[in-house]
Parts: C-alpha cells; structure tokens; sequence
C-alpha cells in the first residue's frame, strides 16, 4: 500500500459526504508500527486501514504526487461541467 492509495480513499469519502443530504464526518488516525511502517485509519462510518511504508518515499517526492493527484482531479472535474 502506499500513501497516494490512502489519500485517493480520503478523496473518494469526502466526495460520498460532499453528495450525501445529511451530515457526515471523517476521522484519520495513523499510528506508528515497527519496521518503518505506518498504519492509517479512516473513519467515516466504517474504518478503512491501510499499513504503509513510512520510509517509502520523502516528503517531498509525496508532496509532489499530491500535486499531480491535484491537477488529475482537476482537469476530470473540468471535463464533467
């Protein structure tokens, strides 16, 4: 698992609480395990974890990623309106 799997899954809740007509909340936990590894924890009526490598990339290597994610996202947005 990796840290732009754990941030689409975030991306994709908060799309499903964006349309829902009620309220709703997202909660994310992460926890620190042995062997340079992360656990994440979603809440958001059900859990979703994920363990990831903490030592996969840098900070900056996943900053970037996330900035790619963001331009995706964006230009599939634009497509749709």
């Amino acid at each position: 698992m990796v840290n732009l799997d754990v941030v689409a899954k975030v991306v994709e809740l908060y799309g499903d609480l964006f349309a829902h007509e009620g309220f709703g909340e997202i909660r994310i936990e992460v926890n620190i395990l042995r062997r340079g590894q992360k656990e994440v924890i979603i809440h958001c009526g059900k859990q979703y974890r994920y363990v990831v490598d903490a030592k996969e990339q840098g900070y900056q290597d996943f900053l970037n990623d996330l900035q790619g994610l963001r331009q995706s996202l964006l230009k599939r947005s634009s497509l749709t309106d």
